[in-house]
């Protein structure tokens, strides 16, 4: 049982599987399932998912997600997006204006660097096709397919064991992992994580967060924004403009935090984010996870098959 106030929000979760209500000045959620139903309703922002195995609709101001699929399709727009996907055997990244990143895993690496961002990586499993003045990624794994449009955005993919890392404007990160170990370091953020485990290290300006499950690690860093997601058995974190939440759990967990809005849901095998003022979010599938975040927001999504 769960009862987190911000700013602006009141969450109240009960579940084996998760229930959440959530309300704040331009929040409204609702959420109940055996595996999850969330509709949010605010100002700005509406989210409706109902899923044995998730099914989110975000409707909002500016942005706008799809995603369907057996085993993952990821399509994010937005004006400065980031979206990270994994699966058994993928690993891509995508760096834009000043951006450096270094990945290592054990069947893919990919290491893309352009002023402007153009690249077309396939390895075993891996397909990436990125175009942009304004960026542009499309990624499909065996089982993950990604397109990412945005005037900002970078993409990253990485595999069985590995870990995901986003870098901004100036940002720089160095990833090797069998099991999963992240260093990030940006002009406003710095997180290292080490584990097999569990184990989260959180230092920023503004806001960082990090999770870190039993074989998954995934960061995320823009100037004001971060989210997380990871699980064996699902976790998902959400920060607004200073906000910083973590949250661990081997199969439930709960994070809303918002300095406008912002609902996180999780159940025992599933995960829905939405974020605030400006998005928009569809995603249906068997058994996927999905992050949504607004106008200056990142968003990571992977799977397995979760």
């Amino acid at each position: 049982m769960t009862d987190i106030h911000s700013r602006n929000n009141l969450t109240d979760i009960r579940s084996r599987n998760n229930l959440t209500d959530i309300r704040s000045r331009n929040n409204l959620t609702d959420i109940r399932s055996r595996n999850n139903l969330t509709d949010i309703r605010s100002r700005n922002n509406l989210t409706d998912i109902r899923s044995r195995n998730n099914l989110t609709d975000i409707h909002s101001r500016n942005n706008l997600a799809d995603i369907r699929s057996r085993n993952n399709l990821t399509d994010i727009h937005s004006r400065n997006n980031l979206a990270d996907i994994r699966s058994r055997n993928n690993l891509t990244d995508i760096h834009s204006r000043n951006n450096l990143t270094d990945i290592r895993s054990r069947n893919n690496l990919a290491d893309i660097r352009s002023r402007n961002n153009l690249t077309d990586i396939h390895s075993r499993n891996n397909l990436t096709d990125i175009r942009s003045r304004n960026n542009l990624t499309d990624i499909l794994s065996r089982n993950n397919l990604t397109d990412i449009h945005s005037r900002n955005n970078l993409a990253d993919i990485r595999s069985r064991n590995n870990l995901t890392d986003i870098h901004s404007r100036n940002n720089l990160t160095d990833i090797r992992s069998r099991n999963n170990l992240t260093d990030i370091h940006s002009r406003n953020n710095l997180t290292d994580i080490h584990s097999r485990n569990n184990l989260t290290d959180i230092r920023s300006r503004n806001n960082l967060t990090d999770i870190l499950s039993r074989n998954n690690l995934t960061d995320i860093h823009s100037r004001n924004n971060l989210t997380d997601i990871r699980s064996r058995n699902n976790l998902t974190d959400i920060l607004s403009r200073n906000n910083l939440t973590d949250i661990r759990s081997r199969n439930n967990l709960t994070d809303i935090l918002s300095r406008n809005n912002l609902t996180d849901i999780l159940s025992r095998n599933n995960l829905t984010d939405i974020c605030s003022r400006n998005n928009l979010t569809d995603i249906r599938s068997r058994n996927n996870v999905t992050d949504i975040c607004s106008r200056n927001y990142l968003i990571n999504i992977f799977s397995s098959n979760r």
